[in-house]
């Protein structure tokens, strides 16, 4: 995969209102190959002026539109007309109501189901970690398959 970054806001105000400098890219670009040769790009900003984060698969017969934010899926055929499709009660995903922090301390305080978990997380940090890698060094990275 190949990445770059940008800080568009140098500095920001911190809890005590003062000025420090922004170290975390404020837009990121990714390129990556998948399995079987597909062809991914992510763009993630936290300068757009609208929140949306989607996933978009793109065919030779359909392509698949997924609206995070909305959880929200639509399928566009040939003919260009696009249609909602069901999801599965199982593989919903309400971002609004997901509690990341109170999630995770339930699961270590219970032992209830956490969603990474932690064979997800370790997959999800080497992505990011190659990520930066790549936007810092300029190269592409490659990932090794793993389980």
């Amino acid at each position: 995969m190949s990445a770059q970054a940008a800080i568009h806001t140098p500095e920001r105000r911190d809890l005590t209102g003062e000025f420090v400098e922004v170290r975390i890219p404020d837009q990121v670009s990714v390129n990556a190959v998948l399995g079987d040769g597909i062809l991914a790009q992510y763009l993630i900003s936290g300068v757009a002026p609208f929140p949306r984060e989607s996933v978009e698969v793109i065919g030779e017969k359909a392509a698949l539109f997924y609206d995070i934010y909305r959880d929200l899926l639509t399928i566009t055929g040939p003919d260009g007309k696009s249609a909602p499709v069901e999801i599965r009660p199982d593989e919903a995903y309400d971002v609004r109501q997901w509690r990341v922090e109170e999630d995770f301390v339930r699961a270590v305080r219970e032992g209830a189901e956490y969603h990474p978990d932690f064979d997800d997380g370790v997959r999800y940090m080497r992505v990011v970690q190659a990520v930066a890698d790549s936007a810092e060094s300029g190269e592409t990275v490659e990932l090794e398959e793993t389980d």
